[in-house]
């Protein structure tokens, strides 16, 4: 009875010691891996911006409040990365994308800077394809607006390739860039698309062909709807279009009645050529 007596207990003791040897791995584990210095972010780089030491600050900013009350936001494992990109896009509309790699310390190299952990910020701005400006321009001011306040410009932005404008522009017309008018009651937002993909896709289209075409550059345009979409030329006059026909179609109109109808001379005599009407073409003098 003896000697199972003192099997037992050191059955137990090896159970007491197996049971404390897996808590202490455990706390240590816990406090290597969450609280120890070794995986909290000790440098932060930003690629693709101008000011990456206004957008470090923000993100150091967004990374103090502690997790769960307790564990540093800086740490690599408990880094909230969604939340993060999300915050730069939103306070940053000209950011089209964010990525954020971690860069996890590597032990076993010389070098210092490897040992330490860092977050990599990669950003890709958008591209300016133009402006987009709330109201006509000057030279189109009529008697028959209703009034000059309510049709003047009022704001300008830059629109990216998908017709989201993200950045204010300056109250410009006859730029060397796409420049869209257009008359709206309220101000749109940052990020708002003001103009769909179909009719940037027919600016685009109806600039190149007149460019190659015609042999002539039209970068100003005046949108009351999609049937009614006009372009303006150096010459100060207006081709009228409809955005949901073709554009080929109606650019091949166009170049007939210019090579046939109305020669060169007269061309700045024109107030507008008319191609909405499938198979028509109209035109009027000033």
């Amino acid at each position: 009875m003896s000697s199972r007596r003192k099997k037992i207990k050191n059955f137990s003791l090896w159970k007491k010691a197996a049971l404390a040897f897996f808590l202490i791995s455990i706390c240590g584990s816990f406090y290597f891996f969450l609280i120890s210095p070794f995986f909290q972010i000790s440098q932060i780089e930003i690629e693709g911006v101008n000011n990456p030491n206004q957008i470090k600050k923000i993100i150091q900013e967004h990374l103090k409040p502690k997790k769960f009350f307790l564990f540093s936001s800086k740490n690599l494992f408990l880094i909230p990365s969604k939340e993060l990109r999300a915050h730069l896009l939103e306070n940053f509309p000209e950011f089209e994308t964010v990525i954020l790699e971690k860069k996890w310390p590597n032990f076993f190299k010389k070098n210092p800077s490897l040992k330490k952990a860092k977050l990599k910020i990669k950003i890709k701005k958008r591209e300016a394809q133009g402006i987009w400006c709330q109201g006509w321009p000057d030279n189109f001011l009529t008697k028959d607006k209703k009034s000059e306040e309510e049709t003047k410009i009022q704001k300008c932005f830059y629109f990216d390739k998908t017709g989201l404008i993200y950045r204010e522009a300056p109250l410009t017309q006859g730029n060397l860039i796409i420049t869209v008018y257009q008359p709206k009651t309220e101000t749109p937002q940052l990020k708002d698309q003001v103009i769909s993909s179909s009719v940037l896709n027919f600016i685009f289209q109806i600039k190149k062909e007149i460019e190659q075409t015609l042999n002539f550059s039209v970068n100003e345009f005046l949108f009351f709807s999609e049937y009614d979409f006009r372009a303006i030329t150096p010459e100060n006059w207006e081709i009228r279009f409809d955005a949901t026909q073709s554009a080929e179609t109606q650019i091949k109109a166009l170049n007939q009645v210019l090579t046939k109808t109305i020669p060169q001379e007269k061309r700045p005599l024109l107030e507008y050529i008319d191609l909405r009407v499938e198979n028509r073409v109209y035109y009027k003098f000033k």
